[in-house]
């Protein structure tokens, strides 16, 4: 795949001076609008990436050179082989438009740029056997916040779709729900066909794709599937399994592409057909048995039962819109529709009596969610008295399908809980749709296993282990709640212990944490570093363990390690290196580390383990100290490194390190980890000269890793030493979007001067776009580099 990333700088800046005159007469001077982007060509699909880099304006106008525009501040756009002048025109309130131009080239010579079609050869609009292919600009289309056209595919040479005409759809932003509709003659008949699909081709990974069928004139009655792309830019086959009824029901199609996010994409699709014969899926089963007393629990919607109590949510007893998987093939099932109104939506089920998990192992039910992944917290409650309560949370799997989760609830020395309460997707704020079923008891007597009561704990540095078996250490809460509780699952490998520290994070800070002093000093002469067990609601959570000398909060050391799968236990290893004497007394944890969140968490086993020396030297795969690295590639697996760094305020430091996440692209062992503390010049970065094998004309290739998402990497290449008439080119920026996980990235110097014939020295910014030299970093970044390399 062949990125081309470059950067324009304005090479001339008009002052506009405005007069205001008030009643006091004095002489206002407005920000002066600078206009200027960058941007990012992908050659193989013709998508642009645009970055706006203005100065002083909130309003902007993208004239995109092809008869398109858009009003977004970083837009992407999509281009046929061509050469385009693309045009920004911002502003502010108080300002006139400034404008700024660059000429972008596609030149449509690698694969997915367009080419030879494949003409379209039937078409039908009508219920019995509908097949939109676009052979001609038919059917009506209803666009709600959206513009409709009949356009030549843009993307006709990939494997999944190769036909000459597509439908476009470009979205106005102007809510979670613009869509088009399409409203058919006749009604769609699922007795003699199996459901809808479509080619749908979306510039955004694994985007969510709603169909939605209703009846004309009676919009209440619908049913709706969503289904998610693949890749980004390339066309995906979509498949909806709708339910057979009754007789023919919906003659109206809503197709909400993104559904419930505003944004102003574009998107394409085709080949909106029916398949298969006969009954839409499988069929349903009729439910044969159902209970709402708590000895023999089981909801299943068999009538529309039980009384569910609404708290920002809508409840509907509904037909199974999805019964023709394994999991779940009941007729029956009940819907829930979030509001959106707060993270905590959920529903409540009073029951007449007591759950008894002296004779019942827990609680199971069948969740369908449109989101893979999706955290479902079922709490139990006793009525009257919401402080005596236990809750556990389960995730779901793959996004559209059933899935049967399993809460296995600790005995109580009496039945305590007749209150069932549900949140879907808890802790996150939206709008979905919910179906849940089989909501029962399950097994006989004691409700999981056995926990094991902890024998020792120490407080001390020295053989530090922090078992939990009292309520000690004193815990210092930073925009934290600290409790001392029951292991609420200590039913798998990693920690069966009875006691557990909970921490319950505010959602005030991304940098919410706890604390713990200890009276003596940390020795990693003696000790190899510091382990702990972690439980958290989320899968991949970074857990960041900050080492302080009390009184002294500049000198310190920090580690990021990150938990495996959600809702369950994961020991987390932190490897400190030796430092001449013991120097830190303050223990700092953050979960989740830089994501402001209100999630709970759990933690036990903080210990001291290992004899002598920690990693030693210059960290990593070094055992002695850390040299300046001579030739590309630098892998960073022994103790060649980048060691010179620059910043006149803050600090910003190198070492070698463990790999944070030996995971998808990057499973080598050793990288470079590299810290901006908070109040850092932005343009602070580090560098490296090489006598050796440094040619500016290659592609510089890095694999980066950062603390935060959407954070822009600057890169600069210049001579070491500089002669004052050689000149440099321009830089170049690269933006890592995904947090906390490794991103490739590809950068190309254009505009080398012919003067400069020395250039040797590789330079590296993070967080550093243009406009941002005279500011500082407002919290502690971490990034983490390896396989420089050049090709």
């Amino acid at each position: 795949m062949k990125f081309i990333t470059k950067s324009i700088k304005i090479l001339s800046i008009l002052f506009l001076g405005i007069g205001l005159h008030s009643c006091e007469e004095d002489d206002v001077i407005l920000p002066e609008v600078i206009a200027e982007f960058t941007y990012t060509v992908n050659q193989e699909t013709g998508v642009v990436t645009f970055l706006n880099t203005s100065e002083n304006a909130n309003i902007y106008m993208w004239d995109f050179g092809d008869s398109e525009s858009s009003t977004e501040v970083n837009p992407s756009h999509l281009y046929q082989p061509g050469t385009y002048e693309v045009v920004l025109s911002a502003r502010n309130i108080a300002s006139p438009y400034k404008t700024f131009s660059s000429s972008i080239t596609i030149d449509g010579s690698d694969p997915g740029t367009g080419g030879n079609c494949t003409e379209e050869t039937e078409e039908s609009i009508d219920a019995a056997d509908l097949n939109i292919t676009f052979q001609t600009n038919t059917p009506a289309i209803i666009e709600d916040n959206t513009t409709f056209s009949w356009i030549d595919n843009p993307d006709s040479e990939g494997s999944v779709y190769t036909s000459c005409k597509v439908g476009e759809v470009v979205r106005a932003n102007n809510s979670p729900f613009d869509n088009i509709q399409i409203d058919l003659a006749d009604k769609l008949d699922f007795n003699a066909s199996e459901g809808i699909k479509m080619k749908v081709w979306s510039p955004i990974a694994n985007t969510p794709v709603l169909l939605k069928l209703e009846e004309i004139g009676n919009s209440g009655n619908f049913v709706e599937l969503s289904q998610s792309t693949g890749d980004a830019n390339t066309w995906t086959e979509l498949t909806y399994d709708f339910a057979a009824t009754a007789s023919p029901q919906f003659d109206k199609m809503v197709i909400f592409f993104n559904f419930n996010v505003a944004d102003g994409s574009t998107y394409y699709f085709d080949d909106l057909a029916l398949y298969g014969a006969g009954g839409g899926g499988s069929g349903c089963v009729a439910e044969t048995t159902e209970s709402i007393a708590a000895a023999d629990l089981n909801i299943t919607f068999q009538t529309n039962t039980p009384t569910i109590i609404e708290d920002n949510t809508a409840f509907s007893w509904i037909d199974n819109p999805d019964s023709g998987g394994t999991v779940n093939t009941s007729c029956k099932v009940g819907e829930v529709v979030r509001a959106n109104n707060s993270p905590y939506d959920n529903i409540q089920i009073d029951l007449a009596d007591k759950l008894d998990f002296n004779s019942a192992e827990g609680l199971k039910m069948k969740v369908w969610s449109p989101i893979a992944n999706t955290p479902v917290l079922l709490k139990l409650e006793e009525i009257g008295n919401a402080g005596n309560f236990v809750e556990i949370l389960q995730t779901t799997g793959d996004a559209n399908t059933w899935t049967e989760l399993t809460y296995d609830f600790a005995p109580t020395t009496a039945p305590q809980f007749n209150k069932l309460v549900v949140f879907f997707n808890f802790n996150v704020a939206d709008g979905s749709t919910y179906y849940f079923d089989d909501l029962m008891v399950y097994g006989a007597g004691g409700g999981g296993s056995t926990c094991v009561p902890e024998t020792t704990e120490s407080t001390t540095a020295a053989d530090l282990n922090v078992t939990f078996q009292t309520n000690t250490p004193p815990i210092i809460e930073d925009n934290t709640a600290f409790s001392w509780i029951d292991n609420p699952d200590f039913g798998g490998t990693v920690n069966t212990s009875c006691k557990v520290g909970q921490v319950d994070r505010f959602n005030n800070s991304p940098y919410d944490n706890i604390q713990i002093d200890l009276a003596d000093k940390l020795d990693f002469n003696a000790s190899e570093g510091l382990k702990m067990k972690v439980w958290s609601p989320i899968a991949n959570t970074p857990v960041l363990l900050k080492i302080e000398e009390i009184g002294n909060a500049g000198n310190f050391v920090e580690i990021l390690q990150t938990t495996g799968a959600a809702n369950t236990w994961t020991e987390l290893t932190y490897d400190f290196a030796p430092t001449a004497t013991p120097q830190f007394n303050k223990i700092v944890l953050f979960f989740n580390f830089n994501v402001a969140d209100g999630s709970t968490y759990y933690f036990d086993d903080l210990m001291v383990y290992g004899t002598g020396g920690g990693a030693g030297g210059g960290g990593g795969g070094c055992t002695g100290a850390a040299v300046g690295a001579t030739a590309f590639p630098v892998d960073f697996e022994s103790c060649e490194s980048f060691t010179s760094t620059f910043n006149d305020s803050g600090s910003i430091t190198t070492e070698l390190a463990d790999n944070p996440a030996m995971t998808g692209i990057n499973t080598s062992d050793y990288v470079l980890k590299v810290v901006k503390e908070a109040g850092t010049n932005r343009w602070a970065g580090f560098q490296n000269p090489f006598p050796n094998n440094f040619d500016a004309t290659q592609t510089f290739k890095f694999k980066i890793y950062s603390s935060k998402a959407n954070v822009v990497m600057r890169f600069e290449v210049n001579s070491d030493p500089q002669s004052p008439d050689s000149g440099n080119p321009g830089p170049q920026f690269a933006t890592i979007t995904n947090a906390n996980t490794w991103t490739e990235v590809e950068i190309n110097f254009t505009g080398i001067p012919p003067s400069n014939t020395g250039l040797n020295q590789l330079v590296i910014k993070p967080d550093n776009p243009d406009g941002t030299d005279g500011e500082v970093t407002s919290s502690s970044e971490t990034y983490y580099f390896d396989d420089i390399r050049l090709e």
